[in-house]
């Protein structure tokens, strides 16, 4: 509110926080208030004034302050500075150091927190001491801190093992500072397993590890260089056991590629069966290079015979079911003059038996799966008999499915075909464009797609009647490709076959 210069360059101030005098020479402040006996504190702008007395005038709205500027005391003494205590916390519990007369003290690095405090042997105004600290690692140069009339103050940073050196100063109320700084060592131990005797035993442990290691790792090796001396003797009779089964594996392959030109030539060519139905397809996809599905077509007395045949087992097993079914298949209906699909397969049944029954403790495990059919010289109607295996005709636009019976020809199911339970025959009257599908479970049952799961009946069936207005050749390209699209990377699980039939009175 109102600012007086006297003489020594000191300014009287009156102002909100109450009566300032600034001593430039001393280079310090101090605000006058009740502590000081001055119990106004409330001022009025340009009021301030002095007489020749040296008496200073500073007034409020209802008081006046007066007072000899010339006199007012300045606090001159040098103050000491001590630290009375240090406080030291861990995990909450607390120990307290007395440090009276001690330049060095010991202290465990467990402890987090350390409370330091501080007092100035000043007591003209105790309120207004001030005071300063250094703590650094010995050798580091001091870096005063500010703690202003705080005595105290907490560890700045996290103490290490090591020697540290502790400076604290203060000033009196009119900023006379301490000559020296009180100095205090700390002296922070560091925990047993950081103690000399402590990094000597790791020393020691530390090389004794190395030599176990090295004997270890001499021991290792001479044992590798004997495996390895093994697995070289091991090699080398593998390899000539190799180049033995390479051989007899050609040998192999060799002999079933032999059976296949002989399953081959057994088998009904694809250019036969065109001759009988001039508007077909046949898919066939064997897993192995000899396949256990395969087609039979036959013409006999005007009347044409034709069937989609799954021998259970693939591979070589069911190659040689299928040369037994090639034989069976004509003998029944060329020499028995058998008709009727459901007849042809009862003898076929029993053809399996007459084969196998001289075998001594021979239990015949494998058979067929058969979609039969025969077709008359006309064209007209369509006779069927399946074990296992079903057709399909497509009338329409409509797909229906003609099961076969609930068993196979053969594995030991002799027993359950008897003349009181043959196999059934279906008749079914043909028109013009009618579709016949006749196949295999080879299709359905390979596993693919982005789940790796079963084609199923359902999606063949679904398959068939969206493509099935298609021309023949057209159809078997699309259902190679997407079996083998459904595929992908997975293994082929069976032998695939699919026939298809579209009927015309002209075949």
């Amino acid at each position: 509110y109102s600012i007086y210069k006297t003489k020594g360059q000191r300014l009287w101030i009156s102002a909100y926080s109450g009566m300032v005098m600034l001593n430039k020479p001393l280079n310090f402040t101090r605000t006058y208030g009740n502590s000081y006996g001055v119990s106004l504190d409330s001022y009025a702008k340009r009021l301030i004034d002095r007489n020749i007395d040296g008496i200073m005038c500073i007034g409020g709205k209802d008081q006046i302050v007066l007072f000899n500027s010339d006199t007012v005391p300045v606090n001159r003494n040098i103050p000491r500075t001590e630290i009375t205590g240090i406080e030291l916390f861990n995990r909450g519990r607390s120990k307290f150091i007395s440090v009276l007369g001690i330049d060095t003290i010991n202290i465990e690095t467990k402890y987090s927190n350390i409370l330091f405090t501080l007092t100035a042997l000043d007591y003209w105004d105790p309120t207004e001491n001030t005071f300063q600290f250094s703590l650094q690692r010995k050798g580091k140069p001091d870096i005063w801190n500010e703690l202003g009339t705080k005595n105290y103050f907490y560890n700045p940073v996290r103490f290490r093992a090591g020697e540290y050196i502790l400076k604290v100063r203060c000033a009196n109320n009119d900023g006379i500072w301490s000559k020296e700084p009180r100095k205090l060592v700390i002296l922070m131990a560091a925990p047993w397993w950081r103690s000399r005797l402590a990094i000597i035993s790791y020393t020691v442990i530390f090389f004794m590890f190395i030599y176990l290691i090295f004997l270890f790792t001499t021991q290792q090796l001479r044992r590798l260089n004997r495996q390895y001396r093994e697995r070289e003797y091991i090699s080398r009779k593998v390899e000539l056991q190799k180049e033995e089964l390479t051989v007899k594996n050609k040998n192999i392959t060799d002999s079933i590629n032999y059976a296949k030109r002989i399953q081959l030539a057994l088998m009904p060519s694809e250019k036969l069966f065109k001759k009988f139905f001039h508007d077909s397809f046949i898919l066939h996809l064997p897993k192995d290079i000899v396949s256990g599905d395969f087609y039979w077509v036959n013409e006999v007395d005007g009347r044409i015979y034709f069937a989609a045949v799954d021998c259970t087992g693939h591979g070589v097993p069911g190659a040689f079911m299928s040369i037994i079914g090639f034989e069976l298949f004509r003998r029944i209906t060329e020499i028995e003059k058998k008709r009727q699909p459901a007849e042809i397969l009862k003898s076929l049944n029993l053809g399996f038996e007459t084969i196998f029954r001289d075998i001594e403790d021979y239990v015949l495990r494998d058979g067929m799966d058969v979609a039969f059919c025969a077709i008359d010289p006309e064209f007209k109607f369509l006779e069927f008999a399946g074990a296992f295996n079903p057709l399909y005709l497509i009338r329409d636009n409509t797909i229906t499915e003609i099961k076969g019976d609930r068993f196979s020809v053969g594995l030991n199911q002799l027993d359950i075909v008897t003349p009181s339970q043959p196999f059934n025959d279906h008749v079914v009257p043909l028109k013009e464009g009618d579709i016949i599908y006749i196949f295999t479970d080879g299709y359905a049952d390979q596993f693919g797609g982005p789940d790796g799961k079963k084609y199923k009946y359902r999606r063949f069936r679904h398959l068939l009647l969206a493509l099935h207005q298609l021309p023949m050749d057209r159809q078997v390209e699309f259902l190679r490709r997407s079996i083998m699209d459904w595929k992908g990377d997975l293994d082929q699980v069976d032998d695939i076959l699919v026939m298809g039939i579209r009927i015309s009175q002209n075949r």
